[in-house]
């Protein structure tokens, strides 16, 4: 879900195809951040970063 959208992007049926959504959806739009949270929205348990979005964090094994 965009920030500040009324309603989601899309439903999906397990945690993995909504991953996969969120992160085609995020390239389609220029890329960005995609938040994976804990069931019923609890806390972020993972983030990635989809090109060509800006990764504050990159990971220590690749350089920009």
């Amino acid at each position: 879900m965009k920030d500040k959208a009324d309603r989601a992007s899309a439903i999906a049926n397990t945690q993995k195809e909504a991953e996969k959504i969120a992160k085609e959806l995020s390239e389609k739009s220029g890329g960005g951040e995609v938040r994976i949270h804990k069931p019923n929205g609890g806390p972020i348990r993972d983030s990635d970063t989809v090109a060509p979005g800006n990764d504050s964090n990159p990971p220590k094994d690749k350089k920009n």
